[in-house]
């Protein structure tokens, strides 16, 4: 039975959600690596990225534990979490899906007055990253700071190393479906 298990994909492809889920099956923690990376104020605001050596210390602590299910886009600094894993999920979901996803999240958001990421020409700064993930346009994901760089190129070979354990998950629907997590 998996008990560590690290959920990775791009934005809006459904990892919190699915971590959740998992975390709330296994009766296990449920870390978002977005709280691990960015250091925030004492309102929750998204102050500053953390120094890479914070998080993959972090990443290590983490990988250490017994039970644990991380989500994140994060490469890099989170190695000791895929070397560590029983499963890794990629959710691997098409661009327009993410995008809808996206656009429906900032939206509920909006209007509920919690959007930190107010106003249109952020809400589309946003999908065009999560578009530049698709392409293939990233950069150096073991440079400092550039968790931006990452894309799905990058994913794909930095889940290499661990393919024996890796689940793709390659449509939206089938998130919820595809996995019996009391046999995983």
């Amino acid at each position: 039975m998996a008990h560590r298990i690290h959920v990775v994909g791009a934005a809006g492809s459904g990892k919190t959600y699915l971590a959740a889920a998992i975390a709330a099956a296994l009766t296990a923690d449920h870390l978002e690596l977005d709280r691990v990376a960015i250091r925030r104020s004492a309102d929750g605001r998204q102050v500053a990225p953390l120094p890479w050596p914070e998080r993959r210390a972090a990443a290590a602590e983490i990988a250490e534990r017994p039970r644990w299910v991380t989500e994140g886009i994060y490469l890099g600094w989170t190695e000791p979490l895929f070397a560590a894993a029983d499963l890794i999920v990629w959710l691997d979901i098409p661009w327009w899906q993410a995008t809808w996803r996206i656009t429906g999240r900032h939206l509920r958001k909006s209007l509920r007055g919690e959007n930190e990421w107010k106003g249109i020409r952020l809400l589309l700064r946003f999908l065009w990253s999560t578009r530049r993930y698709y392409l293939g346009l990233g950069g150096d994901p073991n440079r400092e700071h550039d968790d931006g760089a990452t894309d799905r190129r990058m994913t794909a070979a930095a889940l290499a190393p661990h393919a024996a354990k890796v689940m793709r998950i390659r449509r939206g629907r089938d998130i919820a479906s595809s996995i019996d997590w009391r046999a995983a």
